[in-house]
């Protein structure tokens, strides 16, 4: 797999995966020895190995190899990618959409039922321009902190109420 971090490191990385969400994966990296969240949009390139052509090419008389001394670099000067990931971002920025008062008494009722029933709901919030996406449970409604937060097979996440443009029960 090829990745690009955050900060805009490239890095050529063996993964095996073991989890796959909506916005991230766990799997483990080789590279560092132990299991690693990434981020799918941050994926540059992504080939499978497969189990024969893993023992040809990558052993030799018994020891893991890196087929060679090849090193990857990246055919872009890192100017241009931050151009590139500013003219995407740009690109793909979304308007809050506008909430009516029946709007938001929809989603109360909605996080309320989800909340009661303790089944999975999918929770779409929008921030900065961007709309994401969350899954799971409504494990608890803070009314002190104006959150709730949803436990997903990741771990738990709290999000704001003024973040959350749409609530629906999957169950």
């Amino acid at each position: 797999m090829m990745y690009m971090a955050a900060n805009g490191a490239i890095s050529r990385r063996r993964i095996k995966v073991l989890q796959v969400g909506e916005v991230s994966f766990r799997a483990y990296c080789y590279m560092r020895q132990s299991n690693r969240t990434f981020t799918i949009e941050n994926v540059l390139a992504l080939v499978p190995v497969f189990e024969r052509e893993k023992d040809y090419l990558m052993k030799v008389n018994g020891d893991i190899k890196d087929r060679g001394n090849i090193k990857w670099t990246a055919m872009m000067l890192p100017e241009h990618i931050a151009q590139l990931r500013d003219w995407q971002a740009e690109d793909d920025k979304v308007e809050r959409p506008d909430l009516t008062d029946w709007d938001l008494d929809a989603i109360r009722e909605e996080i309320e039922l989800a909340h009661k029933r303790e089944c999975n709901a999918w929770v779409q919030t929008w921030k900065s321009g961007k709309t994401i996406k969350y899954f799971g449970t409504i494990e608890k409604i803070d009314l002190h902190n104006k959150s709730i937060i949803l436990s997903d097979p990741f771990g738990d996440e709290t999000i704001k109420w003024m973040d959350i443009i749409s609530v629906q029960s999957a169950d």
